[in-house]
């Protein structure tokens, strides 16, 4: 059964894991006004980027990530464009699919005016008029919207009513979000570049918590009852990160109650949380931790995959290169050569990452990303590359859906194989003082059903990364070939 941090980070995860951290600064929060009253009031998470301070970071300048796209793909910073001040993202997510149900992300430009009609062209698209708002849907379901000229909101899926609902209503000057996101900007830290905050609260039941707890055994028997109470009380989770000259994350657990019985447990708990749901970061492991008050709080470094891994959860709608692109770039104009290559390494790039088997652990423990690369290999721009290299991409995205299948489908097999193997204690009474108890321990058992599972889906999962990366290599010879470089 999964454990009842599991289940939390399952329903933060979904928008989101990986995941650090806080240090907005107060001033950022009236920076921030314009931009967060167009997220509809029912959002449960919400991601604040300062975009251009990244780009202004040591970090970015000697990777020089403005232009340098191999480079900025490899740190994670693709994700953000180039010419963008600030951007908002929120999102409401259901909680059982882990799924975004819409997504809505707001871009504040600085330099030259947004031209609607240049992304129109760029991307194929048809201009529209919605709710007086000049509109535009991109290929990936989604509508752009022109708020002014130096800012445009993308909503994701592009339903006409949903949107044009969505535009009456917003635009005033104040926000109806929920009090801990409210909270959560309000309270953070001073230098983060980048928060992301997820609404917990009412989420969990008191007595199915202390089931759950029971049953992971990460919490010691003595220790349940306590820590169920302080879970149960979950408000929230805010996860922020900071660039300076390296990447450093933070982590903030928010409880309604102290969580002073979490003091031991918690990173553990956390970890065992992410590697049951696939959403592992490595990084998070050499973290400091740090419980107070009702608060538990994980803090550290993050190597440039961890940091990619997290941009992945709160990534936009968009292609930046194709609907953003920087400034004088001409990205239709740029040879096929050029441009495949750039394609080409991006792919080697995610498929050197998930294809090793980080620190000895299983595949499973590494299971959603390969979906949400999968997806963020479908947000690629193949303006101008090879066609059969766009063939290989999508063949990669499938590939690394039918894994992501695979391991989950394994991990729900395991949890019904599980069903029935609890321990059971057994106690006798002789006469009016005696008695004696034992317990049925079924340990062994429930390892073995583990072992089981994680071999047969590891071996599975291989065998598809197998055939991708031989296709790969064949693909890689034929294009160094035919474009005379060195792919």
């Amino acid at each position: 059964m999964e454990n009842i941090w599991g289940e939390a980070m399952k329903r933060f995860v979904s928008y989101t894991l990986g995941l650090a951290i806080f240090f907005i600064h107060q001033v950022s929060v009236a920076q921030f006004e314009e931009l967060t009253q167009w997220i509809p009031d029912n959002a449960n998470s919400l991601v604040l980027v300062r975009a251009k301070r990244i780009f202004d970071s040591e970090l970015a300048k000697a990777e020089n990530w403005k232009k340098e796209h191999t480079k900025a793909f490899e740190s994670g910073a693709a994700f953000l464009p180039a010419t963008i001040e600030r951007i908002a993202i929120g999102a409401e997510v259901d909680l059982e699919t882990m799924q975004p149900l819409w997504k809505v992300s707001v871009f504040e430009k600085y330099g030259t005016a947004f031209n609607l009609a240049t992304i129109s062209e760029r991307v194929g698209g048809i201009i529209e008029s919605l709710s007086g708002h000049t509109a535009v849907i991109v290929p990936n379901d989604t509508y752009i919207l022109e708020i002014d000229e130096k800012t445009v909101a993308a909503m994701t899926p592009a339903n006409r009513q949903s949107t044009a609902r969505w535009l009456a209503t917003k635009g005033r000057a104040s926000t109806l979000l929920s009090p801990y996101l409210e909270r959560a900007i309000q309270n953070a830290d001073q230098n983060a570049d980048m928060i992301l905050a997820i609404d917990l609260g009412h989420v969990f039941c008191g007595t199915e918590v202390e089931r759950q707890l029971k049953m992971n055994g990460v919490v010691m028997d003595g220790e349940v009852k306590p820590a169920a109470d302080v879970v149960s009380t979950i408000q929230g989770l805010t996860l922020g990160v900071a660039i300076r000259d390296k990447i450093i994350g933070s982590m903030v657990i928010d409880f309604g109650a102290d969580a002073a019985a979490l003091k031991t447990s918690g990173k553990q708990l956390l970890i065992d949380a992410l590697e049951r749901r696939g959403m592992m970061v490595d990084d998070f492991e050499g973290w400091n931790v740090e419980q107070s008050g009702n608060q538990v709080k994980l803090s550290g470094a993050l190597s440039p995959v961890g940091f990619r891994r997290i941009l992945s959860v709160v990534r936009h709608s968009i292609q930046t290169d194709v609907v953003l692109p920087d400034e004088g770039e001409s990205t239709i104009e740029a040879d096929v050569g050029t441009k495949s290559k750039q394609y080409f390494s991006k792919l080697h790039t995610i498929f050197d990452e998930l294809q090793a088997k980080e620190k000895g652990r299983a595949l499973n423990t590494y299971a959603t990303w390969y979906e949400r690369y999968a997806h963020e290999i479908d947000e690629m721009s193949v303006l101008g590359v090879d066609e059969d290299l766009e063939r290989f991409g999508q063949y990669m995205a499938g590939s690394f859906r039918d894994v992501s299948a695979v391991l989950r489908g394994h991990q729900l097999a395991r949890k019904a194989d599980l069903v029935g193997t609890a321990d059971t204690v057994y106690g006798y009474r002789y006469g009016a003082y005696r008695s004696y108890s034992y317990r049925d321990d079924r340990s062994r058992e429930r390892r073995q059903i583990a072992t089981r599972h994680e071999v047969a889906a590891e071996k599975e999962a291989r065998d598809i990364l197998g055939e991708v990366q031989k296709q790969m290599s064949e693909l890689r010879r034929s294009l160094s070939q035919i474009y005379k470089s060195n792919f």
